[in-house]
């Protein structure tokens, strides 16, 4: 036999349900417990139940729409869980030692829990809950790449055009100063042959010359590999 003593934690609900504030309903009757909440109504049940029923919601929802539904930290109603056995039974010899050995070791919280997150479902406080980010959220990331990548080719093609012209121009300025100092020096010489030299290669000493023979008849040797040679070389082209 089992006897009930008031202790005052439900006269507030007591008196909201007198009041019409308040109703019982189905707990296996999810519809109608969602139907409710959506329309801000605060549903109280065991904090186990809630948590598996809150669990059940998040599951099912997609990325965008987590914690539609929190969860309170405050505590209506404390009550203590105990097992019940038939009068002059003999079953609390047998299992009330086990029992309590399962409640003392954490057996049956671990049980009841087992099958949860570790982390708060839905908290009411939800802290800095970060938003997840979508394509919308990233398209001006995505234009300043995209500019800045198509800014960048640009730049780079316009700079090769620009080296390219440029080296042929220089180039050319270089050839023509580089020719117009010597090429005046012997058109004004007076001192020069008119007529091309005879002129052959000839190997000493591992060495290439060019060998021709001067206006007195002496053999003169120019390496090759020299700027006398290139200038020689030159000089016979103008003639």
């Amino acid at each position: 036999i089992c006897h009930f003593q008031e202790d005052g934690d439900l006269d507030v609900l007591d008196e909201s349900l007198r009041r019409g504030r308040g109703q019982f309903i189905d707990a296996m009757d999810r519809d109608r417990i969602m139907q409710l909440i959506s329309n801000g109504v605060l549903f109280l049940h065991d904090k186990h139940w809630l948590n598996f029923f809150m669990l059940g919601i998040e599951r099912a929802a997609d990325e965008m729409n987590h914690c539609q539904y929190v969860l309170t930290t405050d505590i209506y109603l404390t009550r203590s869980l105990s097992f019940v056995y038939p009068k002059h039974s003999i079953l609390p010899l047998l299992f009330d030692s086990i029992m309590l050995s399962y409640v003392e070791s954490g057996i049956i919280k671990h049980l009841l829990t087992k099958d949860l997150p570790e982390a708060v479902i839905c908290p009411l406080d939800l802290g800095s809950k970060e938003r997840q980010l979508s394509n919308p959220d990233l398209i001006t990331t995505y234009i300043v790449v995209v500019s800045g990548f198509t800014a960048a080719c640009f730049v780079l093609l316009g700079e090769r055009m620009l080296r390219r012209m440029c080296r042929g121009k220089i180039s050319d300025e270089f050839h023509v100063h580089l020719q117009l100092p010597y090429r005046g020096l012997l058109r004004n010489s007076s001192k020069l042959v008119k007529t091309r030299p005879d002129t052959k290669k000839a190997m000493f000493n591992g060495t290439e010359y060019y060998v021709y023979k001067n206006d007195e008849g002496h053999k003169r040797m120019i390496p090759t590999r020299t700027p006398s040679a290139a200038l020689f070389h030159r000089w016979n082209s103008l003639l």
